[in-house]
């Protein structure tokens, strides 16, 4: 029987969790299951199925928020933009609490971009700690390396985090200690896929980082960095198509990343949406939110 219910109020834990003080860096006396400083957190409980499907925003807002899976979902994101690496150990110590209480025997994580990274991050540490757990990440246009600094990546949170790292010790030791994806060991309980523009220099770049690691590659004949959105627009319905692609371009008004991450004309992203009419993300996640798990 699950143990939790949806909880969304100022600092998010799972109702078995107790709640913090608001110190700017976590201290080992956090308990596993206490949620580290710096990130919320909200759980919403689906059914008896054994997985869970771990979401990481590429903002505070929560990504995938107005969608329902048939699987509970814990929805995360990083409230200072540190790119899911302050207190990323504490943090998968949390993960793995709510793992092993929940008796999940699947993790599928995902997320975009800063989510993307957090994701891949996440993936690699629980798949560490719980080699008997099937860990999958979908990881789309992610950073793959923060550290030392990444000329490369031009988000103004990217420009903001290394500012913060050159004047505070603790966030450069973390970032020394998780911000780089391909010093990670990827275990073999682990699978990891990418999809990425291949137009898009940066993010091929970013992905091919990792080359070396045992990562599925899915290029899309794309230039933009927002492949995620992407894979939820349907180019079957024009004016809905248009209608969501407005609202994102609004969005990006007051998002920063984001307006760096689209294309400046609305026509050149309807045409990238157009190319991937056959990148659906439901299609993509079928698969690995089935309700049971497989007896291999």
């Amino acid at each position: 029987m699950k143990r939790w219910r949806t909880i969304a109020l100022g600092i998010e834990v799972l109702a078995a969790c107790s709640g913090l003080g608001a110190t700017a860096v976590p201290t080992p006396a956090v308990a596993a299951n206490e949620l580290p400083s710096g990130y919320k957190c909200e759980f919403r409980e689906a059914g008896e199925a054994p997985t869970l499907f771990i979401i990481f925003s590429s903002d505070t807002r929560y990504t995938l928020y107005k969608h329902d899976y048939p699987v509970d979902t814990l929805f995360v994101a990083d409230k200072w933009g540190n790119y899911f690496t302050l207190g990323a150990g504490l943090f998968r110590n949390y993960l793995k609490y709510t793992i092993v209480s929940g008796g999940y025997k699947r993790v599928v994580l995902l997320g975009a971009s800063k989510g993307g990274f957090g994701a891949i991050l996440q993936g690699n540490l629980l798949a560490q700690s719980l080699p008997s757990v099937s860990i999958s990440v979908f990881a789309f246009s992610p950073q793959t390396r923060l550290y030392p600094l990444n000329d490369r990546l031009y988000f103004k949170s990217y420009r903001n985090l290394m500012r913060r790292a050159e004047e505070k010790q603790s966030i450069r030791d973390f970032l020394e200690k998780f911000g780089d994806l391909g010093r990670l060991t990827y275990p073999a309980n682990l699978k990891v896929r990418i999809f990425y523009g291949e137009k898009n220099a940066i993010d091929t770049a970013e992905a091919q980082y990792l080359k070396a690691k045992p990562v599925e590659m899915y290029p899309l004949p794309v230039g933009g960095h927002a492949t995620l959105t992407l894979a939820m627009l349907d180019p079957s319905d024009e004016r809905e198509l248009h209608d969501m692609v407005d609202r994102v371009y609004e969005r990006a008004k007051t998002n920063p990343d984001l307006q760096s991450s689209l294309p400046k004309e609305k026509a050149d992203f309807l045409h990238d949406a157009r190319v991937t009419a056959g990148l659906n993300l439901d299609a993509i996640l079928h698969e690995e939110l089935a309700p049971t798990v497989s007896a291999e």
